[in-house]
């Protein structure tokens, strides 16, 4: 029983430090942050693109920031094991 609470345990503060880590990627004049829980912490639109242009840049921002936290997260947790 004990092992299983400090197993819950350790998994809450592993959430807790992955949603502190965050990264950010900015193309074109568009920034996006994302944390460790996948949430867009920020984005940070270029009003001089065009709305197609500045759609896609979202989106390969969006994308690339959560690929960079995934792998600072894998890496973390998997370095605390």
């Amino acid at each position: 029983m004990f092992d299983f609470l400090k197993d819950v345990n350790k998994l809450r503060q592993m959430q807790s430090a992955a949603k502190e880590e965050t990264a950010t990627v900015e193309k074109n004049g568009v920034k996006v942050t994302v944390n460790g829980a996948f949430e867009v912490l920020s984005i940070e639109p270029n009003t001089e693109l065009d709305s197609a242009t500045l759609s896609n840049t979202i989106r390969d921002c969006t994308n690339d920031a959560l690929k960079q936290v995934q792998k600072s997260v894998a890496q973390k947790l998997y370095s605390q094991q």
